[in-house]
């Protein structure tokens, strides 16, 4: 058996799949051998229908690649969707009428699906290939929750429709990969060089592009140890709380101090105060010489929040643990100091907590699928408590960095706004004078003699110093100085 992947595209009026080979990145994508030559005239060759109809008693019904003209036709992706206003009065009336009708709307989804894998079950089983991972792609607008509604659909009918998985992705998620549009539309490029499955096409199809898109960005995966090597760098970036106003919130500092980098790691000393919060963070490209000891928080993504420390002194440390074959884990290290920091009082060590790259954002985050369950998605980001235990952030921790944004955004405007006002009132205040100086300057030119006014136009005086970097220490500190102050 060959282990492959599989990438699927749900759009709204056909659904590609394209089967992936693990080893080889060869593609093949899945054809629907009962499709109708209409609808393969009109959504392309291979690719089976995703619409549902509403019939004469007002109910909805899959009639798969059968067409009723009598019926309304409705796009399934629209119920995988929490907003389904389509903007077309008909259709939006109808959508709202269908929000009491979930299981009936469920079973015909589950139905669409069923027949895809009809064919990828035997697809599979013809080339001996074996299904261990399924790449969706997805629109950049969906929520968490319609990613979510997206992946239960897929992985129950999966689970009843090919027998040859053997995992439970419903429970873990692990196994589903949500490919974002970016990386479908990087993919295209290199798909066009593949031609589809042998004798069915000359060309490969461009609607078949995305699936494929899907297939290989779950299978281009690399190590943790992989993309620690080629510059990633982790920091701890500390929040403090101000009022706004909408209430108190948490403003978090618009640099995080390096910790940890492949070179080498740093400790971290801070006296706090019982009220600031702390959290990890991580740049995937770094690319920074050892002289920086700071990162700009806008590179950055959150790893996890670690529990406010006590009132006192404190270090910090981050350091790898090597599970073997490439995989990293995380430990954290905390020590107690005496205030004046020649003393340890207490030591603590956090983890190891295993690490993962996961090929959707491209990013070393915490494997959480020893913890991970149905009601617990860790979307608002981790939190490691007091005694070491990894548990679902505070949701309103997200709405603080946002607010945080929203402050830091409005201030910039506010700046530029009054940079622009004030700019326009020198104008103003210049254009009188600047009239009557140019007046005076032509009348003067006027009675002087062609030989002064060369002599002017060749310059004279002490030369203007050039503009540029005239010592790099210099403008170093100065950057590290403004980049503390953003």
């Amino acid at each position: 058996m060959t282990y492959s992947i599989l990438g699927i595209d749900w759009g709204s009026t056909a659904i590609r799949a394209t089967v992936c080979v693990r080893k080889t990145k060869e593609l093949h994508p899945i054809w629907n051998h009962g499709a109708v030559p209409g609808h393969d005239i009109r959504y392309q060759t291979g690719a089976f229908n995703s619409t549902l109809y509403v019939d004469d008693r007002g109910g909805i019904v899959y009639t798969g690649e059968v067409y009723n003209q009598s019926c309304t036709p409705i796009p399934s992706k629209l119920f995988l969707c929490e907003d389904r206003e389509t903007g077309n009065p008909l259709l939006d009336g109808l959508l709202a009428k269908f929000r009491d009708m979930e299981k009936r709307i469920r079973r015909a989804l589950e139905a669409i699906v069923r027949t895809v894998f009809q064919e990828v079950t035997k697809f599979c089983t013809d080339h001996s290939l074996y299904i261990d991972e399924v790449g969706l792609s997805y629109p950049a607008h969906w929520m968490p929750q319609e990613l979510s509604n997206y992946e239960n659909l897929i992985a129950a009918v999966m689970i009843e429709s090919i027998p040859q998985i053997d995992f439970a992705p419903k429970s873990t998620g692990r196994h589903l990969r949500d490919v974002p549009p970016k990386d479908q539309e990087a993919r295209d490029r290199l798909t066009r060089e593949h031609g589809l499955a042998r004798g069915r096409s000359d060309q490969p199809q461009y609607s078949f592009n995305i699936s494929k898109g899907a297939a290989l960005a779950a299978v281009n995966n690399i190590t943790v140890q992989e993309f620690i090597n080629r510059g990633a760098a982790f920091g701890f970036q500390i929040g403090r709380p101000e009022k706004g106003v909408n209430g108190s919130f948490i403003s978090w500092e618009s640099a995080a101090t390096l910790a940890l980098n492949p070179d080498n790691f740093h400790y971290f000393r801070k006296r706090y105060g019982g009220s600031t919060r702390f959290k990890i963070v991580c740049d995937p490209l770094l690319q920074a010489s050892a002289k920086w000891d700071h990162i700009p928080a806008a590179w950055c993504y959150d790893v996890l929040e670690i529990a406010p420390p006590a009132k006192g002194h404190w270090e910090f440390c981050l350091r790898l643990h090597d599970f073997g074959d490439g995989k990293l884990g995380l430990i954290i290290r905390k020590n107690k100091l005496s205030w004046k920091g020649k003393a340890v009082l207490e030591k603590m060590t956090y983890g190891p907590f295993p690490f993962e790259y996961d090929t959707c954002s491209r990013c070393c985050l915490v494997n959480m699928d020893q913890v991970r369950s149905d009601d617990t998605d860790f979307e608002s980001g981790i939190f490691m408590t007091e005694e070491g235990k990894l548990v679902l952030c505070d949701p309103e921790a997200v709405n603080d960095q946002i607010r945080d944004l929203q402050k830091e955004n409005n201030d910039r405007l506010r700046d530029l706004s009054g940079i622009d006002a004030s700019m326009s009132q020198k104008m103003k205040e210049k254009q009188p004078g600047q009239q009557q100086q140019g007046e005076q300057q032509r009348n003067t030119a006027e009675k002087r003699p062609r030989s002064t006014l060369v002599s002017q136009m060749r310059g004279g005086g002490e030369p203007r110093k050039e503009s540029g970097r005239d010592d790099d220490r210099i403008q170093e500190s100065a950057y590290k100085k403004r980049l503390m102050k953003r």
